[in-house]
């Protein structure tokens, strides 16, 4: 009997495959293999093929983003400071998961992927971080620092994550959290 897995369960096994070879480098067998050696029509259940799948991974990674790390935005009770020192703490934790530097990855890649659809879920990855960053820089610097700032944190962490790739993950990544806390107490 076949083996079948959910949508959700699917996704999340393909996004660590596309973040170990990327999306060229990536075939469906080799998605196949990595959902416990499937056949590949089961993902044609889900899936109109590997172009789509690519878009629901991405789509998953930024909702589990916004769910994550941002869901702290809304918390009154805590200050500004606060809330940055929890995002902090989150996005360390979030991005020892193997598929969360695809984003990163996907965006060094995305004039080579052809689906528009790609590029617009990067840039709403990115944004996500901009606007909350720049939410939390606004209480210690003008809006036009703030939002300065919010981008200058924005490219050193997506920058980190690709430089994951070369030096200890946890390390660099921290270094620039801690640059992200810093620009708020800066003059």
């Amino acid at each position: 009997m076949a083996k079948k897995l959910s949508r959700k369960t699917l996704i999340i096994q393909c996004a660590t495959e596309f973040s170990k070879k990327g999306y060229h480098g990536t075939s469906m067998s080799d998605l196949a293999l990595a959902c416990g050696g499937i056949e590949k029509s089961h993902f044609y259940y889900y899936f109109n093929g590997k172009d789509e799948l690519f878009i629901e991974v991405l789509l998953y990674i930024l909702a589990e983003a916004e769910k994550h790390i941002f869901e702290i935005m809304g918390l009154k009770q805590m200050s500004e400071e606060e809330k940055l020192e929890e995002i902090v703490t989150h996005a360390l934790s979030y991005h020892k998961k193997p598929y969360n530097r695809l984003i990163a990855l996907t965006a060094t890649q995305i004039s080579s992927i052809p689906m528009v659809e790609t590029k617009e879920i990067i840039h709403d990855f990115f944004e996500l971080w901009r606007k909350n960053l720049t939410r939390i820089y606004k209480s210690t610097h003008k809006k036009k620092k703030a939002k300065n700032l919010a981008l200058l944190s924005t490219q050193d962490l997506q920058g980190a994550i690709i430089l994951s790739e070369f030096y200890p993950k946890d390390d660099i990544i921290r270094m620039s959290l801690e640059r992200a806390f810093d620009r708020l107490v800066e003059d």
